[in-house]
């Protein structure tokens, strides 16, 4: 939290060290402690941290391993701060696409209409080429695939990637069932890559059940698709179940998901004329992106403590 790490003036992602090479080096103390004009900082070594600060991210998620003095009776209006802030995400447009394209792809494979393996395959390249340019450094872009051992982001872009060359030989072979499991394992893979990178204890906006949720959601809007084309019973069920917990979920953490009624009722009624799923099909992702949309320009994050 507080708005670290960031980058430097090379591109490189760097956070607060306590200016560890001075320490290090037996240059002095870290700069902020000699600057400091009031002596409210010192450095040493401690055997237990004490955290007693409500105007600072809970101790479960930063664990920092410091100690902080009660304030005094004068200065208690600090201590009333909080450190819960909003923002909103820059350039979110290539995110909410690639999420969104991403999973209704996915949804498409497990539907498997005419043509699914062409349709999926056109739906990710344009979720995913956009994305590539939300990348600050671009000319280091390719080394976002060097840490599929820990990054939840590099698992995302490579596991996408290779579903991308799969859906393609797919569509190029013509429907290979081997081609088609292949496609939707990694497509699976890289869509709960996607839901894993926002679920950040230090932005509670994300940390929560909505999240997962609301992007599995996604993927059944276009179940519907499937009654109109099979009038398999189980493309409406599916949809319309997981579409209550979505309204629920978004009731309990405040979310807008007040176009999922009229979709779910769509679906309903789509039981009756089926030619209706369609449109319920439509009004489910519409719904989607709308959220979607509020979960990159409505994010609640612990930063910088503000009264």
């Amino acid at each position: 939290p507080y708005e670290e790490p960031k980058f430097n003036k090379e591109g490189i992602m760097t956070k607060c060290d306590l200016c560890r090479d001075r320490l290090l080096n037996k240059q002095g103390l870290p700069y902020c402690v000699e600057a400091c004009p009031t002596g409210a900082l010192s450095f040493g070594w401690i055997d237990k941290p004490v955290y007693d600060a409500p105007y600072l991210a809970p101790y479960e998620i930063t664990k920092p391993k410091f100690e902080i003095k009660k304030v005094k009776e004068e200065t208690k209006a600090i201590a009333s701060a909080s450190p819960l802030k909003t923002r909103k995400e820059k350039r979110y447009v290539e995110l909410l696409l690639f999420t969104i394209l991403s999973e209704l792809s996915l949804g498409i494979l497990l539907v498997r209409p005419p043509f699914y393996s062409l349709i999926s395959f056109i739906l990710l390249a344009i979720g995913l080429l956009p994305s590539i340019f939300h990348i600050n450094m671009k000319n280091r872009a390719y080394r976002v695939a060097l840490n599929l051992k820990s990054s939840w982001l590099s698992r995302e872009v490579v596991f996408g990637s290779l579903a991308l060359l799969s859906l393609l030989a797919d569509a190029v072979v013509g429907n290979n069932l081997f081609l088609y499991y292949l496609s939707t394992v990694l497509l699976s893979i890289s869509v709960l890559s996607s839901i894993m990178i926002y679920m950040l204890k230090t932005t509670p906006s994300w940390y929560n059940a909505n999240t997962p949720i609301s992007f599995i959601g996604t993927i059944f809007t276009v179940f519907p698709i499937g009654f109109f084309i099979y009038h398999n019973l189980l493309f409406l069920l599916i949809p319309i179940v997981f579409g209550l917990i979505e309204i629920g979920i978004s009731y309990y953490y405040h979310k807008n998901k007040i176009l999922h009624i009229p979709y779910i009722i769509l679906l309903i009624i789509s039981i009756f004329v089926p030619f209706i799923s369609i449109i319920g099909t439509a009004m489910g992702i519409i719904s989607e992106i709308i959220n979607r949309r509020e979960f990159f320009e409505k994010i609640k994050y612990f930063g910088l403590p503000s009264q």
